[in-house]
C-alpha cells in the first residue's frame, strides 16, 4: 500500500515538473493583436442606492441578469476601435414588472504597454 502511494506521489511530481517546463518554454510566443475580435460577456447585476429619493425602489432588491456583445479592430498593438451592446434587465421582487438598461457604445482603445507586460494599462476613448 505504501509504495502503490509512493509511486502517485512522485508520478505527481514529475507530471508537475513537466507541466510547468513547457509553460516556461511558451513564454517565448509573441502575441499578434491586429485583426478582428468579438467578446460576450455575461453577468448578474444588482442595483441599490443610499438616496432617500428612491428608497422606495431599494426596498424591491432590484437585480437581474444581463450581457454585452463586442467587437472591434486592432490596428496594431496600440490602436483598436471597439463598438459594443449590452442589456440588463432588473426584476423587482414581489412586483411583474421588469425593467431594462441597455447600452450603446463605440470608441477607440489605446494600450500603453507591450503585449506580453504583465501590466498593460489602456484608455478608452
Amino acid at each position: 500500500m505504501e509504495k502503490t502511494f509512493c509511486s502517485m506521489i512522485c508520478a505527481a511530481i514529475i507530471f508537475m515538473m513537466a507541466f510547468s517546463a513547457g509553460q516556461v518554454s511558451a513564454q517565448d510566443i509573441r502575441s499578434d493583436v491586429s485583426g478582428f475580435y468579438t467578446n460576450l460577456n455575461l453577468y448578474y447585476g444588482q442595483w441599490s442606492t443610499s438616496g432617500q429619493f428612491l428608497e422606495g425602489i431599494r426596498d424591491y432588491d432590484p437585480n437581474g441578469w444581463g450581457f454585452q456583445l463586442s467587437a472591434g479592430y486592432g490596428f496594431n498593438q496600440r490602436l483598436e476601435a471597439f463598438a459594443q451592446f449590452s442589456q440588463s434587465d432588473f426584476n423587482m421582487s414581489g412586483d411583474w414588472n421588469t425593467y431594462t438598461h441597455t447600452e450603446f457604445g463605440a470608441g477607440f482603445r489605446y494600450n500603453f504597454g507591450a503585449t506580453l507586460s504583465a501590466f498593460r494599462p489602456f484608455l478608452y476613448v
